[in-house]
Formats: structure tokens, sequence, C-alpha cells
């Protein structure tokens, strides 16, 4: 297979310097990669596949030399990079050095294909795929965490009252927990099968309100007018004419 004249570390430098606000001429300057292609690569949410195909494996990747965020999701990049080290041989433990994410996470993510060969394309499809799929509410998953909500809303007690309750009625127990926002949505969530359904939310909530109240991100209004100087009594007389 022929090389071609850019790699997987100049696709990273090019990306990094627009995503920083940079054009394409001085990205190009800076990288020392040609105007056009970083033209192409800037319409592009992913490298080109030759690119992975071409992809330089680290001989013995340091331990956390990918570190990522704890709960990080992978890019197409990383399962890139996990094609390319399965092909040369690499271990799975090798491999999430390299990726910088647990061993296990590479596991999962191998078997996503158990069909044949390890396809990083088809993976990031599915993976988005999966991600676009709407969630299931973990009370509706979970019946001795619902009834147990739903009998503590009948006693009048707060969401905020049952999270913190569920926890220390239930320490030993990881799969009895439930935070106030959970139950909140449940509450506010509509038709057959949510908890506005069978309370009935007004009877369930204290406040007695049928909606979320809105928390603007405006800051709160005095007596002052927004735009000083622009007050309606100080209009001139002609704008009454209008």
């Amino acid at each position: 297979m022929a090389k071609h004249k850019y790699t997987m570390e100049d696709w990273r430098a090019v990306r990094k310097g627009l995503e920083a606000g940079g054009t394409i001429r001085g990205v190009a300057a800076e990288t020392g990669v040609d105007r056009g292609a970083v033209f192409r690569w800037s319409r592009r949410d992913r490298p080109p596949d030759w690119m992975w195909l071409e992809m330089e494996i680290p001989e013995s990747p340091a331990a956390g030399a990918g570190a990522r965020e704890p709960g990080a999701r992978l890019t197409y990049e990383d399962r890139c990079m996990i094609h390319a080290m399965l092909g040369a041989g690499s271990t799975h433990g090798q491999i999430a050095r390299a990726v910088g994410c647990d061993r296990s996470t590479v596991s999962r993510e191998i078997a996503r294909m158990p069909g044949g060969g390890y396809d990083p394309r088809a993976a990031q499809l599915d993976a988005e795929g999966k991600a676009r799929r709407p969630k299931g509410r973990k009370l509706d998953g979970n019946p001795a965490v619902r009834a147990y909500v739903v009998n503590h809303l009948m006693l009048n007690w707060s969401p905020e009252q049952i999270s913190a309750k569920i926890a220390e009625d239930f320490p030993d127990d990881g799969g009895m927990r439930v935070s106030h926002e959970t139950i909140y949505q449940a509450l506010y969530v509509q038709g057959k099968g949510g908890l506005r359904h069978e309370l009935g939310v007004q009877i369930a909530l204290r406040s007695g309100r049928t909606s979320r109240r809105p928390r603007s991100k405006l800051p709160a209004r005095d007596s002052k007018p927004w735009v000083e100087g622009r007050e309606i009594s100080a209009r001139p007389p002609e704008a009454a004419d209008c």
C-alpha cells in the first residue's frame, strides 16, 4: 500500500487549529498541511479511511498515554486505533493503554461486532445509533424503587426527602437509589405509565403546580428598566401618533 503524504498526527493538528478558530490559510501555514487538504478536512467530522489504515501504532504505549476524562466515550479515532492495533496483534491491555481507557472498555468494544473482524466505521455507526435511542426511565425499569417512591409521595414526602430516605433505608443496595431530579421528571411526564398518570401530579407535588417552573438565565428584574433611558414615559410626543 502506497503511503500517503499526511498522517493522523497531521489530522489532529489541523482539527485542533480549526476548532481553536484558526482560518484555513492560517492552519495550513501553522501545520504544514496543504491548504486544499485543510479545506477538505474542515468539512469532515472524521479522518479519511486511508488514514486509519496507515495509522502508526505505538510499540509500547505507556500507561495513561492517552488518558481521557472519566466516562468519556470512545471516538472514531479511538476505534481506528483499536482496529490498527488488533491487526498488529496487540493485546487488549496494550490497546487500552494506547487509547487511554479501561481494558474492559476495549473488550466490550471489540465484542460489539462478534460476527467478524473489527470495523471502526461500522462500530462508530452502531454507537451513534444507540446513543440516539431514547433511554428508559429508571422508575419504569425498577418496580421496587417505583413502589417506594409512590408510597412516600402518597405520604406527602418531597422528592428530595425520598431520595435521601431510600439511601438511608437501603445502605447496602446500590440498586435502591433514585435522585430527586429523576422523581421530578417522572412526575411531569404525561401519559399512561408515568407517575403523573398514576398519582395525579397535583396530589404528588405539595406545590400543586402542574408544570415545572422555568429557570430563567436572565438576571432578576428590579424596578429599573432593562435599558436605561428607554422608558416608555420618555418617548417623544410624536411617537403616540404612530
